[in-house]
């Protein structure tokens, strides 16, 4: 006898992230560790909707680039629901942009020591 359940309303865990990436698609995602002068021209790049990113409490760090951003938020279509918590974003450019979004949250944060501090 074979038996399926099916559980509602259940939703997975957050996606781990420890590393400067791209988020593509929806979800819950979670930094796990601080990322330190980082080169990469976008560290954390969100070109979907309906994301949560949770800092953790963990620290984006750049190294001054130019033309650099910490958290960029942006798709050249409308990006909805976009949420960055939790997070510490130092030594970019920009810290945290947010552009073609709508109806986001910026909860909780600390962006300093950036060319441009602020969000």
């Amino acid at each position: 006898m074979l038996i399926i359940l099916g559980i509602e309303g259940v939703s997975a865990l957050p996606i781990q992230i420890s590393t400067c990436t791209t988020i593509s698609a929806p979800g819950e995602y979670v930094l796990i560790a601080n990322i330190t002068n980082s080169n990469a021209t976008n560290c954390i790049q969100i070109t979907s909707s309906n994301v949560t990113f949770h800092g953790a409490g963990y620290t984006i760090d750049g190294i001054d680039g130019p033309i650099t951003y910490g958290v960029y938020v942006y798709k050249p279509s409308t990006l909805n629901n976009v949420t960055i918590k939790n997070l510490e974003v130092s030594d970019w450019y920009f810290g945290m942009w947010y552009e073609n979004a709508q109806n986001g949250s910026i909860v909780n944060n600390i962006v300093s020591l950036n060319t441009h501090t602020g969000i």
